[in-house]
């Protein structure tokens, strides 16, 4: 391989790997976001039954987190990917 298409391979996966960065944390951050949100107004909206349910408790509101939670982000995964990469796409064409 000659020297300069080595450091052009170099140059690409740095690259790949900085927009790589780039839309994973906008979708960690996203996902965990959305989910947290819908998550509140679920919680807000149906407290009544999940303490009528189980019993009376932060424990019990936890639960009912901890095992929606799964379904919610198997929900909005597409959406937070879309929007990940459309963030991330539209900060690059901002700064050129």
């Amino acid at each position: 391989m000659e020297p300069l298409a080595q450091a052009g391979y170099r140059l690409m996966r740095v690259l790949a790997w900085m927009i790589s960065k780039m839309i994973a944390v906008r979708f960690l951050s996203i996902l965990v976001g959305l989910t947290l949100f819908v998550l509140t107004l679920e919680m807000v909206a149906y407290v009544n039954e999940i303490l009528a349910l189980n019993g009376s408790g932060w424990s019990n509101i936890l639960k009912y987190i901890l095992f929606r939670s799964p379904n919610t982000m198997a929900t909005f995964l597409p959406m937070s990917l879309m929007l990940a990469i459309l963030l991330s796409l539209t900060e690059l064409s901002y700064r050129n």
